[in-house]
């Protein structure tokens, strides 16, 4: 290639790169803005208990919660299968955000209130994705493969929304980290459907779980064992 080509060329190169790089800019600042705009007008309208419940609600203490559900033999079966595929995601989301926010290791907004914290540790410094919506998105998309009853329904996809939106509102987040966190639950409940979001692809099925039973079978083994002897 001529040098004048080669020089032309480099020159069509630099120009698109800074054409994206100010088009990543410029939607950086509008997001700014705009998740700015929101905590200032609406994050004062809603008691800030209000809020700091959502943040409870969508928190890592689902985990614990969702297990010990899980493991509560007088469910039933369909229900209990529903809570051990939750656990079983919640682990996964874990993964995906704490990778994600590592990875991207974006700063919170500067006029975030970190005092009133519920849970923090130090990947949660950072921004993008926000795990609350992340989690309430999967429990919302979980629950619809579950085909649980049309009330149910609405709650659990209201309460994603409200906590997702939440923490603009609280400022612990812009705009597009929680997008990005509901994108995340998203492809998690994808993940935990075995790719079919549905109920019948769930990475563990109804039938295949005996924990109610095991105790009873333990002792008639022992009994049995005892008798032989």
């Amino acid at each position: 290639m001529p040098p004048e080509d080669a020089d032309e060329s480099d020159a069509a190169d630099d120009k698109r790169r800074g054409w994206a790089a100010g088009l990543c800019a410029g939607c950086a600042e509008a997001d700014r803005r705009a998740s700015r705009a929101l905590h200032a007008r609406l994050g004062r309208r809603v008691p800030r208990r209000g809020y700091l419940a959502l943040e409870h609600a969508g928190s890592a203490l689902l985990i614990p919660l969702v297990l010990l559900l899980a493991l509560v033999s007088r469910l039933s079966g369909p229900f209990q299968a529903l809570f051990v595929n939750m656990s079983i995601g919640f682990i996964t989301d874990l993964a995906l955000v704490g990778c994600l926010k590592a990875a991207v290791r974006r700063p919170r907004p500067a006029y975030n209130d970190a005092e009133d914290y519920a849970l923090v540790v130090s990947v949660d410094r950072h921004s993008f994705p926000s795990g609350h919506a992340s989690r309430a998105l999967f429990i919302a998309a979980l629950t619809t493969a579950w085909g649980v009853p049309a009330l149910w329904l609405a709650l659990a996809w209201a309460w994603g929304g409200l906590v997702g939106l939440s923490r603009v509102m609280m400022g612990r987040h812009y705009l597009t980290d929680v997008v990005g966190g509901w994108v995340v639950g998203l492809l998690n409940a994808v993940i935990v459907t075995g790719g079919t979001l549905g109920r019948g692809g769930c990475l563990v099925r109804e039938g295949e779980l005996h924990w109610g039973n095991a105790s009873s079978h333990l002792r008639e083994a022992r009994v049995g064992g005892h008798g032989l002897g």
